[in-house]
């Protein structure tokens, strides 16, 4: 994870900030915190597919 972010909130996974003013949360704390029974890079395809995620 990149050594910029900072934990801006910590409620049941943590928000993070980029410095711009970006919030962002890490995918497999959101996996875990959700605990889908899916195996993890099975859903986040299909989660990045549904959503139109794009990386900054």
């Amino acid at each position: 994870m990149d050594q910029n972010l900072k934990v801006i909130e910590g409620e049941i996974i943590p928000i993070y900030e980029n410095g711009k003013e970006r919030k962002l949360i890490n995918a497999r704390e959101l996996h875990i915190a959700l605990q889908s029974k899916r195996q993890f890079g099975n859903w986040i395809k299909q989660r990045i597919e549904h959503y139109k995620f794009t990386e900054y």
